[in-house]
C-alpha cells in the first residue's frame, strides 16, 4: 500500500503519557479536617476506660457492661420521641456510631462470657448463646433500619400511613429496639445463676 507522505498525513492525536513516575511526583493536597467533630478525645478515652474488663477470664467482669447496655437500650426506647430525630442519633445509642455507648463492644462482652473459666454448673451456656444470637440479630436489625433512615427520604416513594420514608424506617428500628429488649431480659434470666 502506499502511504502519503507525512507532509499530507494529518497529525496523530496527541495522547497523554502517564507514568508512576509522574503520579508519584504528583503533589499531595491535604486539607484540615477533625476526625470526628462529634466527640473530643476526652470523651473517647473516658468511653474506652469506662467499658474495658479487666480479666477476660471471669464473666462477672462482663455484668456491668451487660447492665450498662440494658439501661442504655431502656433510656433509648423511653426517651426514642426525643432521641431519634434521624438515623445516626439512634445508632449511636446502639454503638455502631462512635464509641460512647456500652453497646459498642456488646458482641465481645457476650463471646466472653461463653469463654470465661468461672461459669457455675446451673449455667446454660446453650441457652445463653441462642439468646446472645437473638439480641445482638435484634440488635443489628434496629442498627440496619436507622442506617437506612438516614437515605431513605431521597426516595420519591411514601412511606405507611403517609409518613416520610425515613420516619417509617425509624418506626421500623423502634420495633427492633423494643424486640432486642425483650431478648435482652431473656439474657438476664440466664445470667441470674452468675450474681
Amino acid at each position: 500500500a502506499i502511504r502519503p507522505p507525512a507532509a499530507v498525513r494529518p497529525p496523530a492525536p496527541m495522547q497523554p503519557t502517564v507514568t508512576r513516575r509522574c503520579i508519584l511526583a504528583a503533589p499531595v493536597i491535604t486539607l484540615p479536617f477533625r476526625a470526628n467533630a462529634l466527640y473530643d478525645t476526652k470523651t473517647v478515652d473516658a468511653a474506652k476506660n469506662t467499658y474495658d474488663v479487666a480479666d477476660a477470664t471471669k464473666c462477672k467482669a462482663y455484668l456491668p457492661l451487660l447492665d450498662a447496655s440494658g439501661k442504655t437500650l431502656d433510656e433509648l426506647s423511653t426517651n426514642w420521641d426525643r432521641i431519634a430525630t434521624d438515623g445516626d442519633s439512634v445508632r449511636r445509642y446502639l454503638g455502631t456510631v462512635g464509641v460512647t455507648s456500652p453497646l459498642f463492644k456488646i458482641r465481645g462482652g457476650l463471646k466472653g462470657v461463653l469463654k470465661a473459666k468461672d461459669l457455675p454448673d446451673a449455667f446454660d451456656a446453650v441457652a445463653f448463646a441462642e439468646a446472645s444470637e437473638a439480641f445482638l440479630n435484634d440488635l443489628q436489625d434496629a442498627e440496619g433500619d436507622a442506617y437506612g433512615a438516614q437515605f431513605a427520604d431521597y426516595s420519591t416513594s411514601v412511606g405507611s400511613g403517609g409518613q416520610s420514608p425515613s420516619a417509617t424506617m425509624l418506626g421500623k428500628a423502634r420495633k427492633d429496639v423494643e424486640r432486642a429488649q425483650r431478648s435482652y431480659a431473656e439474657l438476664l434470666r440466664l445470667l441470674a445463676p452468675l450474681r
